[in-house]
C-alpha cells in the first residue's frame, strides 16, 4: 500500500449549523455532494445546492474535485472551478456551505494553512495523471493564488484586509440589511438571480460596509458571435416583493461602479397578484434536480426605469430612480440590470440598495370622455387607460427591433421587460377631437397589454384592405386567436369603449395571451386612442335604420347589406349591433329556409319527370334569388338554378331522342317508297333540329346525298 493511501482523510463541515462536523472519505470510489438524501453528503436545506452538485475522487495518489455541472457552482477561494486537485487544508464551498479537505495524520491546519496551496510534488503528479491539460489548469491557479498572497497579504484572507467603509442607510428604507447593504445573514437569499453568461454573487469591492453584489462578464474575443450563442445580460431582482399598502409612490437608490464595456441600470418593478410566482420559461434550467429557488421565477406587470447607461470614470456613482404606483399594483421589487457592450472582460458592482415610499406620485393624468387616462414618459411604462375600476389598457413597454439589437437585449425584453425609454424618447400625450394621440419617437416596437376584463364587451379587429384597395371591416377577435397586420383594434361597449389605430406607419398584431390580449406595433410614431363615438354612432343608426327600409320593401339583398355594414365598419353601438346582429341572422334563416323549400321542389320534378314543373322551378329560383342579391346566399341560389337546368336539358335531351328516332323512321320509309324530295326535306329536319341525336348521327351520309341532288336538281331547273 502506498503512503498516499494509508493516510486517514475526512472532509470537515465549516458551516451548514454544524461546524466542526467530520465525515470520514472512501478512497476506492467518488465521494458526492447534492441536495438529494442519496449523496454521501446531503445538504438538504441549501436552495443552492443542486440535486447531484460534485464530487470528490481519489484517483492515482491525490484528490480531484469536480463540478457536476451544478445551477450555482463550486467554489474555492471565492473563484468557480470545474475540475481541480486539492489537498490537505485546502477549502471549498458548495451553496452555503465550506467544507475542508483534512489529513488527519497531519492534524487540523491553522488559519495560515488554510486556502489552496499547490506544491511542486502535486504538479508532478498531476502530470502524471492527466498530461499537459492539467498540468496548465495547475500552474493558472498557482499563479491565481500567488496573486491572492500578493495583493491580500501573506497567508491572509481577502475580506481579512479589505477596508471597511461604513454602511449608510437611507431614511425610510424598506430592505433588510441583507438586501440593502449585503451584510449579514441574509444575504445570500436577498437577491433573486436573472442571468445569461454571467456570473452574479456577493463580492466584489464594497460602498460601504464589506460586501458588494458583483457581476462579471468573462472575456469573449474571438468568439463568433453566431456559435457563441450567449444571450449575455444579468439583473439581481429582490427576491421577495413587497407589499405596497398605502404608498402612492417609490424611490429606488443604488450605488454602482463599472470597469469594461457596459451598460447599468435600476428598475423599479410593480405586480399585480400577490400568489406564488411561477417559474419563468426563459431562465428555468428545465430539470427538477438542478431547481434553484435563486432564480427569478416571475415577469413584472410593470417595468419602470430609466434606459442602460454607461457609468463614466472610476469609482460608485448614484442612481436613483422614483415612480407613481401603477393602478392595481400589489407589490413592489427593485431589480439591477447589466448588459455588457463589448467582447472584453466587463464587471459592475452594486451596493447600498434603497427603497423606500413617497407620499405622493409623478404621474400625469388626463381624463376625457369619462377615461383616466396616465401618460408615460421614459422612465415609466404606466400608459393606462380606465374607466373607474375597469382598465381598458393596463401597460406599455419597449421592445427591441426585429433585427439589429443584441441577443442579450433580446433575453432581458423576454424574461424581465424593458421600459419604454429603452428604445423610445419625445414620448407625449396630447388631447384630440373624440380622443387622445399618443407620440414617440425611436427604432424599437411597441408591446401594449389589453386586460381581459376590457374585452367583455367584445374585440374587433380592423383587417388590412383586399386587393381592391377595399378595407375588409372588423373581424372578431377570439380567445387563442393570433393576427398580424391589421390596421385598428375595437373593444368594449357603451361606457367602455376604445378604439386603437396607428395613425401613420407601422402595423398591428395581436395575440391572446393569458390575462388578455397582447398588441405588438412594429416601427410605432403616433396611436390615436378614439373614446368619443358619436359620430360612428350616428352612422350605425342611419345603417340600420337602411336596413330595416329594406326589409319592409323585401329587399333583403340589401337589407342584409346595410346590416352587415353595421357589424363590419362600425361595431361600437352595442344597442346597433345586437339589432343588426339579430335582424341579419333572421333575413338569413329566411333565405336558407326558402332554399330548403326550393331544393324539394326540384327533388319532386326530378322524381316525376315533368319538363313543366322544371321550368316553373326556375322562375321561383330567379324571383327569390333577386330578393338575396349580393348576400352569401346568392351563390347557393346559383347552384341550385345550375342544377334544375341540368336536369330540365336531360329531360329535353330523352324527349327529344324519341322524336328523332320516329323522324328517321319515317325518312328510311320514304327513301324506300322511292320519295327522294320528301325524304330530303324530312332529313333536313333530322340535321338542323335534332343534329345531335342517335337518329340523327346514323343517318347523317344518306341525308347529306339526298340533299345534294335536291341541290342540283334545283341548279338544273333554274338554268
Amino acid at each position: 500500500m502506498t503512503d498516499e493511501a494509508r493516510r486517514n482523510f475526512v472532509l470537515l463541515v465549516l458551516d451548514e449549523g454544524a461546524s466542526g462536523r467530520e465525515v470520514p472519505l472512501p478512497l476506492d470510489r467518488p465521494f458526492r455532494f447534492g441536495r438529494k438524501s442519496e449523496a454521501d453528503l446531503p445538504l438538504l436545506n441549501d436552495p443552492k445546492v443542486s440535486g447531484v452538485h460534485a464530487q470528490l475522487e481519489f484517483d492515482q495518489g491525490h484528490w480531484i474535485l469536480r463540478d457536476l455541472d451544478s445551477t450555482n457552482g463550486t467554489f474555492i477561494d471565492g473563484r468557480k472551478v470545474k475540475e481541480v486537485p486539492i489537498d490537505h487544508g485546502d477549502i471549498f464551498q458548495i451553496g452555503a456551505t465550506r467544507i475542508q479537505l483534512v489529513d488527519k495524520a497531519l492534524g487540523v491546519p491553522s488559519d495560515e494553512d488554510m486556502g489552496l496551496e499547490i506544491g511542486k510534488g502535486m504538479l508532478e503528479k498531476s502530470a502524471k495523471k492527466k498530461g499537459s491539460l492539467v498540468l496548465v489548469l495547475l500552474l493558472l491557479v498557482l499563479v491565481g493564488g500567488a496573486a491572492a498572497w500578493y495583493f491580500l497579504g501573506q497567508g491572509g484572507t481577502r475580506k481579512q484586509k479589505r477596508k471597511v467603509h461604513k454602511v449608510v442607510r437611507l431614511e425610510g428604507d424598506l430592505l433588510g440589511a441583507g438586501a440593502a447593504t449585503l451584510e449579514g445573514a441574509g444575504a445570500e437569499g436577498a437577491w433573486a438571480r436573472l442571468q445569461g453568461g454571467a456570473d452574479l454573487g456577493i463580492g466584489g469591492s464594497a460602498h460601504s460596509g464589506q460586501e458588494a453584489l458583483h457581476v462579471s462578464f468573462a472575456s469573449r474575443r474571438g468568439v463568433d458571435s453566431e456559435e457563441g450563442g450567449a444571450a449575455l445580460f444579468a439583473a439581481a431582482i429582490l427576491a421577495r416583493p413587497l407589499p405596497i399598502g398605502q404608498a402612492q409612490a417609490y424611490e429606488a437608490r443604488a450605488f454602482v461602479q463599472t470597469h469594461g464595456e457596459l451598460k447599468v441600470g435600476l428598475r423599479l418593478l410593480f405586480f399585480r397578484e400577490a400568489a406564488g410566482p411561477e417559474r419563468n420559461e426563459e431562465t428555468s434550467e428545465g430539470s427538477e434536480e438542478n431547481s434553484d429557488d435563486s432564480l427569478f421565477r416571475e415577469r413584472p406587470d410593470w417595468v419602470m426605469g430609466k434606459p442602460l447607461q454607461v457609468i463614466p470614470g472610476a469609482g460608485y456613482k448614484e442612481l436613483k430612480l422614483q415612480s407613481e404606483v401603477p393602478f392595481g399594483a400589489t407589490r413592489v421589487a427593485i431589480a439591477l440590470v447589466a448588459l455588457p457592450e463589448g467582447s472584453g472582460e466587463a464587471w459592475a458592482d452594486f451596493d447600498d440598495m434603497a427603497l423606500v415610499p413617497r407620499e405622493q406620485g409623478v404621474a400625469l393624468v388626463q381624463q376625457f370622455a369619462g377615461r383616466t387616462v396616465v401618460v408615460p414618459d421614459e422612465a415609466r411604462s404606466t400608459l393606462m387607460v380606465r374607466v373607474g375600476q375597469r382598465v381598458l389598457l393596463r401597460s406599455a413597454e419597449s421592445l427591441p427591433p426585429a433585427s439589429g439589437a443584441t441577443p442579450g437585449m433580446r433575453a432581458l425584453a423576454s424574461a424581465l421587460g424593458l421600459p419604454l425609454g429603452e428604445f423610445f424618447s419625445g414620448i407625449s400625450l396630447k388631447r384630440t377631437e373624440g380622443g387622445v394621440v399618443f407620440d414617440l419617437v425611436g427604432e424599437g416596437r411597441l408591446r401594449l397589454l389589453i386586460p381581459q376584463e376590457a374585452l367583455e364587451g367584445g374585440t374587433f379587429l380592423l383587417n388590412p384592405k383586399n386587393e381592391k384597395g377595399e378595407a375588409l371591416g372588423f373581424d372578431r377577435f377570439g380567445p387563442g386567436t393570433q393576427v398580424k397586420g391589421f390596421r385598428a383594434l375595437a373593444i368594449g361597449e357603451e361606457s367602455s369603449r376604445m378604439l386603437l389605430r396607428p395613425k401613420r406607419g407601422g402595423a398591428l398584431s395581436a395575440q391572446a395571451v393569458p390575462g388578455g390580449v397582447e398588441l405588438v406595433l412594429d416601427a410605432p410614431s403616433t396611436l390615436t386612442f378614439l373614446f368619443d363615438f358619436e359620430e360612428q354612432i350616428r352612422l350605425a343608426r342611419k345603417y340600420l335604420r337602411e336596413g330595416e327600409a329594406a326589409e319592409e320593401a323585401e329587399e333583403f339583398g340589401k337589407a342584409l347589406q346595410a346590416y352587415r355594414r353595421v357589424l363590419r365598419e362600425v361595431p361600437f353601438y352595442g344597442s346597433a349591433v345586437r339589432s343588426a346582429g339579430e335582424r341579419r341572422a333572421r333575413l338569413l334563416n329566411r333565405g336558407k329556409a326558402v332554399l330548403d323549400r326550393l331544393s324539394e321542389s326540384f327533388e319532386d320534378a326530378r322524381f316525376l319527370g315533368y319538363l313543366g314543373l322544371f321550368q316553373e322551378l326556375l322562375a321561383r329560383i330567379d324571383r327569390e334569388r333577386a330578393l338575396f342579391q349580393g348576400t352569401e346566399l346568392e351563390a347557393r341560389f346559383a347552384e341550385l338554378k345550375e342544377k334544375t337546368k341540368k336536369a330540365r336539358d336531360s329531360i329535353l335531351a330523352t324527349r327529344s331522342e324519341a322524336t328523332a328516332k320516329d323522324l328517321g323512321e319515317v325518312f328510311d320509309a320514304l327513301v324506300a317508297s322511292g320519295s327522294p324530295r320528301l325524304a330530303a326535306f324530312l332529313g333536313e329536319i333530322l340535321e338542323t333540329s335534332y343534329g345531335g341525336t342517335e337518329a340523327s348521327k346514323t343517318r347523317k351520309e344518306a341525308i347529306e346525298k339526298l340533299l345534294k341532288q335536291r341541290s342540283k336538281g334545283s341548279g338544273k331547273q333554274g338554268k
